[in-house]
């Protein structure tokens, strides 16, 4: 029988915290918990001292803020470990499991790399920013940014509204991030 064991996180997972209670946070918490996210995802690809670890299941619902609202990456359950991380795929043996939306489409006929966990985090810029699950139209409309983005049309995405914000330097980084969200989306692994 396998354990894990984890630190009492007394604020939840990101999901939750914006899909189910009246307690949103501001983009003062949410640009430092993306960042936070994408360096733990650095840290299991590029930095375990025993080789790597893809996550395979990389959502909102997966992350945890800790009292100062710093993220933890959870639920290894489908996690996979490898000698070291590079960008070469391997193909699974076993079936794939997780939510199909944020499942790279290549994980879907057994290839793996680190990229399907870059390809999953893209989804958490869009909805911790948007605050919407990315599913029916919100997803119908990343589909078509995505397209462009695969068409290198980076300036004509149509990335969802921004929350108001009277704040120009905000509104950039959201817009950055979002870029960012679709960029990570249009990996392809060779």
């Amino acid at each position: 029988m396998n354990i894990a064991l984890y630190e009492y996180y007394p604020r939840g997972n990101i999901h939750d915290i914006i899909f189910s209670t009246d307690n949103k946070l501001n983009w003062e918490l949410k640009l430092p918990i993306i960042k936070g996210i994408a360096s733990g995802l650095n840290y299991l690809h590029h930095e375990l001292e025993f080789g790597a670890l893809l996550h395979m299941d990389i959502k909102l619902a997966n992350v945890l803020l800790d009292a100062n609202f710093i993220p933890k990456i959870s639920d290894f359950g489908l996690g996979l470990v490898f000698s070291h991380c590079n960008s070469s795929p391997i193909v699974a043996k076993k079936g794939i499991v997780g939510i199909e939306t944020y499942i790279v489409p290549e994980v879907k006929f057994g290839v793996l790399s680190s990229k399907a966990d870059v390809y999953s985090f893209g989804y958490v810029p869009f909805e911790l920013i948007t605050e919407r699950v990315t599913d029916g139209a919100n997803l119908t409309n990343l589909h078509k940014a995505l397209k462009l983005g695969y068409e290198g049309q980076y300036f004509e995405l149509p990335l969802p509204e921004l929350p108001y914000t009277d704040d120009s330097a905000v509104a950039d980084q959201m817009d950055q991030c979002l870029t960012l969200a679709v960029a990570c989306m249009i990996i392809k692994i060779h």
